[in-house]
């Protein structure tokens, strides 16, 4: 797994695994669950560090930054993000993309899933993903 990890809690793992694409093990490499690899992708979008500083071996970087290439592609990670600021918003009433909400100060309240996914959804990565002009076709 991750040197440096950000796991969705439970009830926001329900919320965007219908997103993700369900992959056919085949042979070779040893097999990634696709809800992890994402927690990787995720993390790397809200703070911005390089593949190699986020991943520490098994899954490879090179596993990682390939799932984001295709699932940024497809418009997955832009469906997994909107899906979290709607998760978000329904249950802790929070809108992550309103311009005058203060981020708290207090490390503990900063650490609570809440914040954790208003830092994400306000990330420079999350931005590019959510204005990206690609094409997205249908996952």
């Amino acid at each position: 797994m991750s040197l440096l990890t950000y796991r969705l809690p439970y009830e926001q793992r329900l919320v965007v695994a219908q997103f993700v694409p369900k992959r056919l093990r085949g042979p070779g490499h040893p097999w990634y669950d696709d809800l992890d690899i994402l927690d990787i992708i995720l993390f790397a979008i809200r703070t911005g560090l390089p593949w190699r500083r986020v991943t520490s071996g098994a899954p490879s970087r090179h596993t990682c930054k390939r799932r984001y290439d295709k699932w940024f592609e497809s418009g997955v990670l832009r469906r997994v993000l909107m899906a979290l600021a709607e998760d978000l918003e329904y249950r802790a009433g929070i809108d992550a993309f309103d311009p005058d909400l203060k981020v708290p100060e207090d490390p503990q309240e900063l650490a609570s899933w809440e914040w954790q996914t208003v830092l994400l959804l306000r990330s420079s990565g999350a931005a590019r993903i959510l204005n990206s002009p690609r094409k997205r076709s249908a996952a």
